[in-house]
């Protein structure tokens, strides 16, 4: 259990208490080991584009820090969001169900995997930058036993920096809901959601007495409003002359035109509306986003790793959905799930202290809808206890760390809700000239045989559609 004493000064912390009680649970938590249940960490950086990470077209790269963090882990090359917006997305990989579920008698806080974790001896905490995911408004979140909420909904003083951007992009208050949305887009950045994280890390003590972890966090800084800090964006003089609107698609003065006529598309959500320079110049600040996220994830990972979250850990990254921008002709996301770019998402499994095997880039198309079951499978929440209610087909699951002997455990669950072809079948043996030509880049036969049985592991654990 938690330090009772938990406190985040100038944060909502929440204390829920959805341990006890559940059927079939045996007495007692177990204790963390090598070979017990591993921490596991689940960071979900909200609006990020699957192709923000890794090398661009002119050769360069937004996201250093990622690069290289991926090089030991399991790269997804084409992982999609079963949702395009925040709610459903999330709901989906913190219970494995469809996001249509989200908001049905079925969605209740028990069907989250968090209430799952906190049954057999979890420590669960969650941190959101995004005002969307909040035990406030989630039954998913809920049962987090600590939950630190986005500034949107907590009291938190504005720091110099954040008063020089506010100057910087002559942001003036626009009120939603009654909340400043700029403001609060500006407080929950990176910088401070590590603030966040440390204090939690020293305040609850997680893991203490050999107890294991689950970590939830929400990153927020590649969502529109797009502002980035000092440094990683454009200079103030370019801001003035280009982009005299900041990077608030939502208040581009040109509404009212709908060149498409779609109902469920707003005017600011059309590329037509902008100028071929607005759009670039739009793009680069949500770069500029990606770029600071990224050199604050490094110190995210520091900070796990000093207080020792990283041992005996597996660490998921991904994002809830992509965004658009300009492709097909149309900005931003939520657009309806007619455009396939608000789905694309990055996705990397890594461990540290386990051994997680394949590693590399894997190219079939993968969900990540199937997050929940892989977190079930790591932390063998099923040990014991009567399988999971049948009302919707839950995902299998993407584990990396499962063993031959974990299959029958896979096999006991029900069929992806939608299912496509497992993997492709190979192309058509090329001609002689063909071979020829590319006889010099053929795979060696280690190669081979190591590509087969890959395919194969990854068929046989559900990874591959």
């Amino acid at each position: 259990m938690l330090n009772p004493k938990c406190q985040l000064a100038g944060a909502l912390v929440l204390l829920l208490a959805h341990r006890a009680g559940f059927a079939g649970v045996p007495a007692g938590t177990p204790a963390a080991s090598p070979n017990g249940r591993p921490n596991i960490i689940l960071i979900v950086l909200d609006t990020f584009r699957a192709d923000r990470i890794g090398a661009r077209k002119n050769g360069k790269s937004l996201t250093p820090f990622l690069d290289e963090w991926a090089k030991r882990g399991l790269v997804f090359r084409k992982a999609l969001s079963p949702a395009d917006v925040t709610p459903q997305s999330h709901f989906a990989m913190l219970t494995g169900y469809p996001p249509d579920a989200l908001g049905t008698p079925v969605d209740v806080p028990g069907l989250s995997v968090v209430t799952e974790l906190n049954a057999v001896g979890y420590d669960t905490i969650g941190l959101s930058a995004n005002p969307s995911v909040d035990p406030a408004t989630m039954n998913c979140v809920l049962p987090f036993q600590t939950f630190v909420s986005s500034p949107y909904v907590t009291a938190t003083p504005v720091t110099a920096e954040i008063a020089e951007r506010i100057q910087r992009h002559r942001i003036t208050p626009r009120e939603a809901n009654g909340l400043d949305m700029y403001l609060g887009k500006l407080l929950s950045s990176a910088e401070a959601m590590n603030e966040r994280l440390e204090g939690v890390l020293e305040g609850c003590e997680p893991g203490r007495g050999g107890r294991p972890v689950f970590l939830f966090m929400n990153f927020f800084d590649t969502h529109d409003v797009y502002l980035p800090p000092a440094g990683f964006g454009p200079s103030p003089d370019r801001l003035w002359k280009e982009w005299p609107v900041n990077g608030d698609i939502r208040g581009f003065p040109v509404q009212g035109n709908n060149p498409r006529h779609l109902r469920q598309v707003m005017p600011y959500e059309y590329a037509d509306n902008y100028t071929a320079a607005g759009l670039q110049f739009l793009t680069e600040l949500y770069d500029g986003g990606v770029r600071y996220l990224d050199a604050q994830l490094r110190h995210t990972f520091q900070l796990l790793e000093r207080h020792g979250l990283l041992r005996n850990a597996v660490v998921v990254l991904t994002a809830d959905h992509g965004e658009a921008l300009g492709e097909g002709g149309f900005l931003a996301h939520g657009l309806g799930g007619f455009l396939e770019k608000p789905f694309e998402v990055p996705l990397v499994i890594r461990d540290y202290g386990i051994s997680v095997r394949p590693t590399g880039p894997v190219s079939a198309l993968t969900r990540t809808a199937r997050v929940a079951d892989s977190i079930r499978i790591w932390a063998r929440t099923d040990d014991g206890r009567d399988p999971p209610p049948k009302t919707f087909r839950r995902h299998f699951n993407l584990d990396p760390l499962a063993r031959i002997d974990s299959l029958p455990t896979l096999l006991r669950r029900d069929r992806p809700l939608a299912s496509g072809n497992a993997i492709s079948p190979a192309p058509a043996t090329p001609s002689a000239r063909q071979a020829a030509t590319k006889k010099k880049d053929a795979p060696t036969k280690e190669e081979r045989e190591r590509n087969t049985e890959l395919a194969r592991r990854l068929r046989s654990l559900g990874y591959l559609d």
